[in-house]
């Protein structure tokens, strides 16, 4: 986010409200926030939320890479150390191909699957130690309690110009929940 100005950013960036996970070297990290101007408490979208996603690759970066406890990742905190396979130090850059969502009411228990090609409309090209690709979408449930998961599949190189076979990227599981009290 360097050389963009100055922002506020409202999405949680820490555990419990944050979560993220690395799979080969790309860190995922989520977080939600409640929509209560959007949400109406009533029918199948009565409760709504923003959801932040954000994507780097840090197969190399060896500052990622401690068992000393909380580490900040891109924002992020966690004390979970990335885990890399055998051929990530090669991966110099990946192409995000496509997506698999899981959304799930927890107070109902009705589970939902989304299934597509890029985010947003994009393929994002993720660069071993260079920026994060970070987007927001929406998503609603019939009640107030809820979790997201999944995964991405990303091709190593590029889509046009692939350097191995894709490989899938898991999202940890993150609440979206209708907060006790509205600011």
């Amino acid at each position: 986010l360097e050389g963009i100005g100055n922002f506020i950013c409202t999405f949680p960036m820490k555990p419990p409200a944050a979560t993220s996970a690395t799979t080969r070297g790309v860190r995922i990290t989520c977080s939600a926030i409640y929509l209560p101007e959007a949400s109406s408490g009533r029918g199948t979208h009565a409760f709504n939320w923003t959801y932040s996603i954000r994507m780097r690759l840090i197969a190399n970066d060896k500052s990622y890479n401690s068992n000393d406890g909380d580490i900040e990742i891109d924002g992020a905190w966690t004390n979970e150390s990335p885990i890399y396979h055998e051929n990530d130090k090669k991966l110099i850059k990946c192409q995000l191909k496509s997506r698999h969502w899981i959304i799930r009411d927890l107070e109902t228990g009705e589970k939902s699957e989304v299934r597509g090609e890029a985010v947003i409309g994009e393929y994002p090209i993720l660069i071993n130690g260079g920026e994060s690709f970070i987007y927001q979408s929406c998503t609603s449930l019939a009640s107030p309690r809820g979790e997201m998961y999944g995964d991405f599949t990303f091709i190593p190189g590029t889509i046009d110009s692939p350097t191995g076979e894709s490989f899938i990227v898991q999202i940890e599981p993150f609440t979206i929940q209708k907060p006790d009290y509205i600011y």
